[in-house]
């Protein structure tokens, strides 16, 4: 079948360069082929040799699709594939456009540690590349899913929540949406972390919010100002 010829040919390096292209392709096909085709594109993305070409081949559509599969093997594989594809910077701009922001959003609510994680992970690397990607995060009130893993008891998740908290912070309308949802608290709570990242990202988080908040209302003043005086005038 073609699980077992995918397998094959993943062992020949001359053939698995090409592979990708063809994959992407049968990720659209009936159930069951996209569902082996899927498996095979998570471990191409996984193998920094082959990540690069994924977005190139076409997959990355594919794949945000996939993320809203009722098939939970299948929604895992393609969020493992969009994890990781997160980090080719080539791939921000198409994964943000994809829709898969929305998805990986709503997946952040879910109670399993590793589609936690792989969330976050392209939370972090999608919001840092693209900071107006934001709005398609907060309109599924996924920045809510963000700030309920400050209180999360890895680490790790803390210090990646924090670190997207930042980014997201150079996109002023999430600002505004951040701190109607008591941000700050939350954040000045992991300042006495035991965990340097934790401490590091959540400096950043907060030295965001601040400086976002003081531009806009700079900008405010000034507004006012000229409206007083043309008034005056």
């Amino acid at each position: 079948g073609l699980a077992a010829l995918l397998e094959q040919l993943n062992h020949q390096p001359h053939v698995s360069e090409c592979l990708p292209a063809g994959l992407a392709a049968l990720l659209e096909l009936d159930v069951e082929t996209s569902y082996h085709a899927v498996q095979a594109i998570a471990q191409f993305a996984a193998d920094e040799r082959f990540r690069q070409v994924l977005p190139e081949a076409g997959a990355i559509g594919p794949l945000a699709g996939l993320l809203s599969s009722p098939q939970p093997h299948v929604q895992h594989c393609a969020l493992s594939a969009v994890a990781n594809l997160s980090f080719v910077p080539s791939a921000v701009g198409p994964l943000c456009q994809s829709g898969a922001l929305t998805v990986v959003g709503q997946m952040l609510f879910s109670h399993d540690a590793a589609v936690q994680t792989m969330c976050l992970t392209t939370l972090c690397n999608l919001l840092g590349g693209n900071a107006a990607s934001a709005d398609a995060l907060l309109q599924v009130g996924g920045h809510v899913a963000l700030l309920t893993q400050l209180s999360s008891p890895s680490p790790d998740a803390q210090s990646q929540a924090a670190m997207s908290i930042g980014h997201m912070c150079r996109h002023r309308p999430a600002v505004q949406a951040l701190l109607q949802a008591e941000t700050v608290p939350l954040l000045s709570h992991l300042l006495h972390s035991p965990h340097p990242a934790v401490q590091l990202q959540t400096v950043y988080a907060l030295g965001a919010l601040a400086a976002e908040e003081e531009a806009a209302a700079e900008e405010a003043r000034w507004a006012e100002e000229e409206a007083a005086a043309e008034a005056a005038a």
